[in-house]
């Protein structure tokens, strides 16, 4: 989505900044378990990755940072 070369966009790197702060701040306060015996079909085309997502259920975690509002 950034492209590349003379063009790139100029927010691509505060984007990814952005990007892995919110993955921080969503793994602070929250637990994926993935769902035990769900199938994964992987979608092997330029890079590897699953077909249909991956099945998990999210636990909010306990005793965690105060959520912002």
């Amino acid at each position: 989505p950034f492209s590349g070369g003379r063009r790139i966009c100029v927010g691509h790197g505060f984007a990814m900044m952005n990007a892995t702060i919110l993955a921080a701040m969503i793994a602070q306060r929250f637990r994926f378990d993935v769902i035990p015996g769900a199938p994964i079909v992987l979608d092997p085309t330029v890079t590897i990755r699953p077909l249909h997502g991956i099945p998990v259920t999210i636990h909010r975690r306990r005793g965690g940072p105060e959520l912002l509002k």
